[in-house]
C-alpha cells in the first residue's frame, strides 16, 4: 500500500491539506502534471527538490518528514535569535 502509485486526484487529496502542493496541468488534453507549491511556483524548478517522489505515499511521508525537520531547524534558529536579543 504504501508503494501503491496513486492518481492525481489522491496525491491531491493528501497533499493539498498537508503542504498546500497541487498537481495541475496546463491544459485538459495534457497529460503532464506540474507540481505548485504553497508559493504559486514549481517544486521541481529546484535541484533540492528533485530528491522527493509525491506518486506513493512512502514519498509523501519521507517529505514530510524532511518538512518537518527543516521547519523544526528553523524554529529552532529563531528562538534562539529571539533569545539572544539578535
Amino acid at each position: 500500500m504504501l508503494e501503491r502509485e496513486l492518481t492525481i486526484e489522491e496525491r491531491n487529496s493528501i497533499i493539498k491539506p498537508l503542504f498546500g502542493f497541487e498537481f495541475v496541468t496546463s491544459s485538459p488534453e495534457d497529460n503532464h502534471y506540474y507540481l505548485i507549491d504553497e508559493e504559486g511556483d514549481e517544486f521541481y524548478g529546484s535541484d533540492e527538490n528533485c530528491q522527493f517522489d509525491f506518486s506513493t505515499l512512502s514519498g509523501i511521508f519521507k517529505y514530510a518528514i524532511h518538512d518537518a525537520k527543516r521547519r523544526g531547524y528553523n524554529k529552532c534558529q529563531y528562538d534562539l535569535r529571539n533569545t539572544l536579543g539578535i
